[in-house]
Parts: C-alpha cells; structure tokens; sequence
C-alpha cells in the first residue's frame, strides 16, 4: 500500500498494529501450547502498545517521502526560472501527443548576450521571465510552453496549422 495521505497512514497504523496482535497471539498459542489467558494477555497488551506508535512514525516519514518525490518530479519538469516545463518535460510531452498535428513556434531572444552585458544578469534574468509570461499566455488554453535552452523557448499548440 502505498502511503500518500493520512488516511492511508491511519489504515496502515490499524492493520499493522492488528496484524501484530493476530501474530502475537499465534506465536504464545503455539510456544504455549493452549489458550492460556494469562499468557494471552501480553501478547496482545504488547502489540497494542507497540505497533501503533511504531507504524505511525514509519508512516509518517513515508508521507513525507511521498511529498517530497512529488516535489522532486515537479522540480525535474519545470524550469525554476520561468515556471515553464523544461526541454525533457517538452520533448516527453510531444513523444504522447497524437499525430494529429499541430502548430510548433520556436523563438529566442536576440542579441541576449548584449542585454547581460550592459545591464547584468538580474535583469537579463527578468527579460527571461517577461518572455517566458509573453509565451505561456499565448500558448493557453491547451499548447505548451517550454524553456528549451537560455534564451530559447517553444511553443506547441495541438489541432493548429498555419
């Protein structure tokens, strides 16, 4: 069972902590030999006391797990700078489309390397994001927008020829 929200945690917590009192109860009948009430009784007070408390903090660090492979699969999708997917994110996109065509603009920032020159990277890196906002709002409802190098983007809009 895979972990990804707190009720998932709660019903691992129970069938964990059940499975270790059926478990505990099986091994005392079986060192015993016999239902012996006595003997009975620590192997379900134990597991009580045991199992939630251990599964709850196992299950909690797999929550957390959980969260952060879903950050990290944003964070490989997306380019930091712009919120655009990034080159890989586009390609893997383009690889599902289907070949029913579809209208592919590529643009890049001329002369970039002058903006950094004479102003500094802080605001080449705001020319960038200004692009990157142009090129998303043009791309919507259903295109793609992607930063595909520095200073290169791509736009993919489905279902639209010249």
């Amino acid at each position: 069972m895979r972990i990804n929200t707190r009720r998932k945690k709660w019903a691992a917590v129970a069938i964990v902590t059940l499975v270790s009192v059926i478990a505990s109860v099986i091994v005392t009948v079986i060192v015993v030999g016999a239902l012996d009430p006595q003997a009975l009784r620590p192997a379900i007070i134990m597991p009580l006391l045991v199992a939630p408390l251990v599964t709850h903090w196992g299950a909690d660090r797999l929550l957390e797990i959980d969260r952060l492979n879903q950050q990290l699969a944003h964070l490989n999708r997306i380019d930091q700078m712009t919120q655009l997917y990034n080159r890989a994110c586009l390609m893997e996109k383009l690889e599902q489309e289907p070949e029913e065509g579809g209208m592919i603009l590529i643009a890049d920032i001329d002369h970039f390397k002058q903006i950094n020159d004479t102003y500094g990277h802080d605001v080449g890196d705001l020319v960038i994001i200004e692009v990157a906002r142009v090129l998303q709002r043009s791309s919507l409802p259903e295109g793609i927008a992607a930063r595909f190098g520095g200073e290169e983007f791509v736009i993919y809009v489905p279902r639209l020829d010249l």
